[in-house]
């Protein structure tokens, strides 16, 4: 490794500044192969001359280390499924496992009210079943109302309410 001397600070109002110096080592980057200074703090075992060098090594390690067979990719994997379908019943897989679509239910509320929903209005399920779409099983509320009666609901379960 080379090094080299280069200041690291300027000179100041006191009148006892005295010049001071850091040794910088030359590293050579993990991805062009570029040599750059970095100062010692910042030596790595992978050092990159700039972000692009970087995420382009950190794209490559993830497709080779993360794209391998029984590692899922967006959290599918069976056992975290079942912890989720424990921890939130209402998530949002049904009991056999399909997708539940969001805008099934929004259309049968806006058909009903006779306007769209805003971003911050929710459909809530009054008897849980996210499967069960009967009109009089659907309730509009703000995100916040929404979010609250699902805490409280949470709560009771944690306690051993429900």
């Amino acid at each position: 490794m080379h090094t080299s001397s280069v200041p690291s600070s300027s000179p100041s109002a006191c009148s006892a500044w005295k010049e001071v110096t850091t040794t910088m080592t030359a590293v050579k980057c993990a991805t062009c192969g570029k040599m750059v200074q970095k100062y010692p703090s910042q030596v790595r075992e992978r050092n990159f001359c700039c972000n692009g060098c970087r995420l382009t090594w950190f794209g490559k390690w993830t497709a080779d280390c993360l794209n391998v067979p029984g590692h899922s990719a967006g959290h599918k994997a069976p056992h975290l499924t079942r912890l989720n379908q424990l921890r939130n019943p209402a998530s949002s897989l049904h009991s056999n496992g399909t997708s539940v679509d969001k805008r099934v239910y929004r259309r049968i509320v806006e058909k009903a009210i006779g306007r769209e929903l805003s971003s911050g209005e929710d459909v809530h399920h009054i008897n849980g079943n996210r499967a069960d779409n009967r009109l009089e099983n659907l309730r509009v509320m703000s995100r916040s109302e929404h979010h609250q009666l699902h805490m409280q609901v949470a709560v009771e379960r944690y306690k051993g309410g429900d």
